[in-house]
């Protein structure tokens, strides 16, 4: 079964890449473009009894920032695994992240494939507790 991610980034360009970097992992990839519709798109799916297995979220994001998108997805489940995908990275906001309950943060500059690295890492770990 495939694992699902919800991709809460503003840029297209960066979403593309994203399914690109992780299109050999087994993965069904959900984008959505600002905060409040990742939270929705969140809310939808644990309201239907499905289960997204990691959500990647941007710092700035046109409404709301990725901090506080972490927050009310870790309120609706507390079990919610969150890793912080941007260009806006210093060790304050990877604190921020962190203290809001982000498995990890990760800049942009680290590049798609220390994504795809860390993506495998987590999803194979859930699948191990399973």
């Amino acid at each position: 079964m495939k694992s699902k991610i919800l991709v809460i980034e503003d840029d297209e360009a960066i979403h593309e890449l994203i399914e690109l970097f992780l299109s050999e992992l087994d993965v069904e990839i959900y984008p959505v473009f600002n905060g409040r519709d990742g939270i929705l798109k969140y809310q939808e799916f644990m309201k239907k009894g499905e289960k997204i297995d990691l959500v990647i979220t941007s710092y700035n994001l046109p409404d709301l920032k990725g901090i506080e998108v972490t927050r009310r997805i870790l309120n609706i489940n507390e079990n919610a695994i969150i890793i912080a995908f941007t260009a806006t990275l210093d060790s304050e906001i990877s604190e921020e992240f962190s203290k809001a309950g982000a498995k990890i943060a990760l800049s942009k500059a680290d590049g798609f494939p220390a994504l795809k690295e860390t993506v495998k890492r987590i999803l194979n770990g859930i699948k191990k507790e399973i």
